[in-house]
């Protein structure tokens, strides 16, 4: 949308306000007699029929009010319209001339007009720089809407005209953002028209700035541009066949995906290499649990590896940070995150691919059972060993695949708690009601669900419920009281054990041994973040238990065992299950890569050898564990002795 088009608006515009640096005072622009409002509703008719001939339309209009009404208080408006119009047509002395008579205006929305239609013209002369020169003291000052508009559609244009390549971005998403009413569509097509004017290197580096900080405040620019920069890109990168870019592009939800832009990320695939002891990580954000068990999950990892990662997408930004990874540690983490809600098997192998790309050794990942056999599916296919933390749904684990299961199905878990409730009530037969608290979403859950359906009397209730209003539990505890419901399974993450904990204790009435409240917790669930729960006389826990599982944030061996000792001291806290899962993962990757060489290498053979290589010393490894008595795989499971404790 051209200037003058939004000059349009402002022809009715009443008055000027701020302060006044020339010492004179501000004045009001509106019209002064019957006959000047009759004139300029004439113009502003003319205005409204469209941008097609409008110079020579309203022109005459314009310099016909200046003459029949020369004092009247929109003049100074007229010469500033007239200006931007003459520029538009081409004729710079009719503009300057235009220009000329509101030299001495008072600081206000006219004056602001004046130097805004002065640096139209120094950019239309090619003098981009000079109008920016102009522009830049307006910035913050401009606060009448109309005007405010006029600035950001010219600063931007003369920043792009000028090549500055950071500022017209910033500018053209100023733009992009300011302008909400009915030119909006108008002024995004501008923009999109204006982003392949800059230099594809400068559009690249704003890609990945905002892609590395994932969208959140930080990000400098708002959604609408960075969908623009990702559909230029995808423009160029189909023009180029660049399949890297390609693959970067569809590794976000920026660029418009479609079967072009795919087929050249496909052809990505052959840019796999490995370099040195890579780890590819893939993590969830979907749902605020898949979240939190990924934090632990890679913080255990890391902990076991002594790894300092980065996100591969970065490295060219961050070339020291990759370095001091090389020079700190032999392991090296690289990461993807997905969200497992979209179900977008495509996307997801998207990412993995990006993960080769990067110099994958091996995948870690799989934190549900839909996303690890995705994953299961795609490194059997490319030749890479994957490490999950949850088994496949409908992919089971052969020993002869390059799949490694660390995990166990929570199902089981529950199945276990079930048959030890037969010594705390009868649950055999049925006779202890139950209300199931979880977090798992589709198959997952409809698995534990049937694991202990036998026992439920109310509908499943989900981890993360908002909290009630003040006074009231989160969790339905006082209505299974008063329907003498005393058993509580929890199969989420260690938050939700403690709300239900606090839930019981603040709204549940003190009763008799024997009918006690009972909770019976998962792995993930744990109990060693609430060590007040075993010691509370209102109810008892019954918890599942492997290996070292769970640890209580009391337990000796947090100051006695040094490696614990050293987890609690960086992590401020005992080890969760997912933090020692993935602690156990990391301790069996490190024999596994520690015989793969430092360099890089591309040469398919020798790529196909190191992934060989891993996946052949992952079956191998053995080593002291945290989550099982076992000390290494046993037909690429991770065998796991389940046990339930009460405390």
């Amino acid at each position: 949308m051209r200037i003058s088009a939004r000059i349009a608006l402002s022809l009715s515009l009443l008055g000027a306000c701020g302060g006044t640096s020339s010492g004179l005072r501000p004045i009001a622009h509106v019209a002064s007699s019957p006959a000047a409002v009759r004139a300029w509703a004439d113009v502003r008719r003319s205005w409204d029929r469209g941008e097609e001939g409008r110079p020579a339309r309203v022109v005459p209009l314009l310099e016909d009010f200046i003459v029949h009404h020369p004092n009247d208080g929109l003049v100074p408006l007229a010469w500033a319209s007239l200006a931007a119009l003459e520029e538009e047509r081409g004729d710079h002395v009719a503009a300057a001339k235009a220009l000329a008579k509101i030299a001495d205006l008072p600081d206000g929305t006219t004056h602001d007009l004046r130097d805004i239609v002065a640096a139209k013209r120094l950019r239309l002369q090619g003098d981009a720089e000079g109008a920016l020169r102009l522009l830049r003291p307006l910035e913050g000052k401009v606060v009448d809407s109309y005007a405010l508009g006029l600035f950001l559609e010219e600063e931007a244009r003369a920043a792009v005209a000028a090549q500055r390549s950071t500022e017209a971005l910033a500018a053209l998403d100023a733009w992009l953002t300011g302008e909400g009413g009915e030119d909006h569509e108008a002024v995004r097509d501008t923009v999109v028209r204006l982003l392949a004017t800059l230099p594809n290197e400068a559009l690249e580096e704003a890609y990945r700035d905002f892609r590395s900080k994932n969208g959140d405040r930080r990000s400098p620019f708002g959604a609408e541009l960075r969908r623009a920069i990702a559909n230029q890109l995808a423009a160029i990168a189909l023009a180029r066949g660049d399949a890297e870019l390609a693959r970067r592009l569809l590794e976000g939800d920026e660029a418009t995906d479609d079967d072009s832009l795919r087929g050249l990320a496909g052809q990505a695939k052959s840019l796999a290499h490995v370099e040195g002891r890579t780890v590819g990580v893939l993590l969830p954000t979907g749902t605020l649990a898949s979240r939190e068990r990924a934090a632990a999950a890679l913080g255990g990892l890391a902990f076991a590896l002594e790894a300092t990662g980065y996100d591969g997408s970065n490295a060219q930004e961050e070339p020291e940070k990759k370095e001091f990874s090389a020079l700190r540690a032999p392991f090296r983490l690289v990461s993807r995150e997905y969200d497992p809600s979209k179900g977008e098997a495509a996307s997801l192998e998207t990412l993995l691919d990006g993960l080769a790309a990067d110099g994958v050794a091996v995948v870690v990942g799989g934190f549900d059972g839909g996303t690890a056999a995705t994953l299961a599916r795609w490194g059997r296919e490319r030749g890479i060993p994957t490490v999950l933390f949850t088994p496949p749904e409908g992919a089971p684990i052969t020993s002869d695949s390059l799949n490694f299961l660390v995990g166990t199905p929570v199902a089981a878990e529950l199945a276990a708690l079930v048959e030890a409730l037969s010594a705390h009530g009868g649950a055999r037969d049925g006779s202890v009601p139950a209300v199931y608290i979880g977090d798992a979403t589709g198959a997952a859950r409809n698995a534990e669900l049937a694991a202990v359906e036998a026992l439920l009397v109310a509908a499943p209730v989900d981890c993360y419920l908002p909290p009630g209003p003040a006074g009231t539990p989160t969790f339905p505890v006082a209505t299974a009281e008063r329907q003498s419901v005393r058993t509580w399974f929890v199969a989420g993450m260690p938050a939700c054990l403690a709300t239900l904990g606090d839930d019981l204790v603040r709204y549940t009435r003190f009763r008799a041994e024997a009918t006690r409240p009972l909770v019976a917790t998962t792995l993930s669930a744990g109990v060693r973040s609430v060590p007040l729960l075993g010691k509370n006389p209102l109810y008892r826990i019954l918890t599942v238990a492997a290996g070292r599982m769970p640890i209580a944030a009391d337990a000796p061996e947090l100051k006695s065992d040094p490696e614990l000792a050293r987890f609690v001291k960086i992590a401020a806290a005992p080890p969760s299950y997912w933090a020692a899962l993935g602690r156990d993962a990391g301790m069996l990757l490190r024999p596994a890569l520690l015989p793969l060489p430092t360099n890089d290498t591309k040469e398919p053979s020798e790529v196909a050898t190191r992934w060989k290589t891993v996946a052949t010393g992952l079956g191998r490894a053995q080593t002291p564990l945290w989550t099982t008595d076992a000390t290494g795989f046993s037909d690429h499971r991770l065998p796991r002795a389940l046990r339930v404790i009460s405390r």
